[in-house]
């Protein structure tokens, strides 16, 4: 029992001193976006995180910093004092072998900046890719698995609900289509398969208009199913049909209840709710799932 004890004492301290980084970090994010006169919102956990740096990595660091504020739309003269703050902080003789001056910072900024000027997207630095500059800042435990990135506030707020009126006509259904299949056959799909599969999905669009509601839930059944798909097809097909496209990220597909005799017979329930997939709907509902706050917007 004692033993016990002792093992579950790191993982509580482990589990507090991540709870007090991530608070730390809310309060620099604040900190810093009142220093930048700029949106909270708009701060990375990360960024308000990075302090001074040792040798070696300095420099590098500024120019992560740089990009960082450029993007998000911070005065050149507000990051060229931001990262005077930085340098101040930086490893400086004894600790290092060379001076890191105010210079070579404002070089970083300069470049960025002129990069902007000419017309040139930043795109700033991201926590998708183990190479990320950022990860080693992150609060929420990106750098040790990228699923707990959707915890992550910057990235909550900028979920974005999906617009579901593109596909809802005839031309946004095969706009879908084409999205999903430009990137290549599903593993394991066949091409016959995948076609039936595609045309399946046009007439689940068909019945959503029909229905009155297009680019929504669609209840329906396989017997429906059956009866519209303009090429003969046999109900156990349309089963697999469905498991695969929502295996694959086309579909949702929901089955319904059975009542007590269907049931007793072994029979599968007649009813399902399936509801085509946008390529953002995966990730928003990952990211409602964990951070039940994150913000949904319909897009215009």
């Amino acid at each position: 029992m004692v033993a016990q004890a002792g093992a579950a004492a790191p993982t509580s301290d482990l589990t507090r001193a991540r709870e007090a980084k991530q608070q730390n970090a809310e309060v620099q994010r604040e900190l810093l976006a009142t220093r930048l006169e700029a949106p909270t919102d708009e701060i990375k956990p990360c960024l308000a995180l990075i302090g001074g740096q040792p040798q070696g990595k300095r420099a590098y660091v500024a120019g992560v910093i740089a990009y960082e504020l450029a993007k998000i739309g911070v005065s050149r003269e507000d990051a060229l004092s931001y990262l005077g703050w930085y340098v101040g902080r930086c490893d400086q003789p004894p600790l290092a072998d060379h001076r890191f001056t105010d210079g070579e910072a404002r070089a970083a900024v300069r470049s960025v900046y002129r990069q902007k000027e000419s017309g040139r997207r930043i795109y700033g630095f991201g926590c998708v890719r183990r190479s990320s500059p950022l990860l080693e800042f992150c609060p929420y435990g990106a750098d040790t698995d990228p699923e707990n990135r959707f915890t992550c506030p910057y990235i909550a707020h900028r979920v974005v609900k999906p617009n579901r009126r593109r596909i809802a006509s005839l031309v946004g259904a095969m706009n879908l289509l084409h999205l999903y299949l430009r990137r290549g056959v599903p593993k394991g799909w066949r091409k016959l398969a995948a076609a039936r599969r595609a045309l399946l999905c046009l007439t689940l669009a068909k019945l959503e208009v029909e229905r009155g509601h297009p680019g929504g839930e669609l209840w329906t059944s396989e017997r429906q199913l059956e009866a519209e798909f303009p090429l003969p097809i046999k109900r156990d097909t349309i089963r697999r049909d469905l498991a695969a496209m929502q295996a694959a990220g086309w579909i949702e597909w929901r089955r319904g209840q059975c009542h007590k005799q269907t049931a007793s017979e072994g029979r599968p329930p007649r009813g399902m709710c399936v509801m085509r997939l946008l390529p953002g709907d995966a990730l928003a509902t990952a990211v409602k799932a964990v951070f039940p706050g994150a913000a949904e917007e319909e897009e215009d």
